[in-house]
């Protein structure tokens, strides 16, 4: 009935994004859902890390503590390692997810 061109959409249940693009011909920006991702934050510190440094390309960056159950931290890794940047994580083996290294 409203005929949007863009949704932009938090949500608490992971993937309620991608589930809303399959039912609706709008672009869906994801502002965070439930655990999942964050890429909304992770555009926004990327942008503050290239005001600072310039550029992420070669950029040694270290992430630390609970990766596993922060949405900003793995939305950060993808995405700065996206760019170009060398990630690392650190933190209790537990909140460590075994496919980040």
């Amino acid at each position: 009935a409203m005929k949007v061109d863009m949704v932009v959409m938090r949500h608490s249940a992971s993937g309620a994004p991608h589930f809303l693009s399959k039912h609706i011909p709008a672009a869906i920006v994801n502002a965070g859902d439930g655990t999942n991702e964050h890429p909304t934050q992770a555009l926004l510190d990327a942008f503050s890390i290239r005001e600072r440094l310039g550029h992420l390309k070669g950029k040694k960056v270290a992430i630390l503590g609970d990766i596993m159950h922060s949405r900003v931290a793995l939305s950060n890794i993808y995405l700065l390692k996206k760019m170009g940047a060398e990630v690392m994580v650190s933190g209790p083996p537990t909140l460590i997810p075994k496919h980040i290294q």
